[in-house]
């Protein structure tokens, strides 16, 4: 659920950042 554009996700900045986070936690480190 990732690179979606801000109209359709969540207007709130936190959500996004612990999205964001969860999603790195979730990859693989470079």
């Amino acid at each position: 659920m990732t690179g979606l554009p801000p109209k359709s996700g969540t207007g709130t900045p936190l959500i996004k950042a612990r999205q964001l986070a969860l999603d790195l936690d979730r990859q693989p480190e470079f």
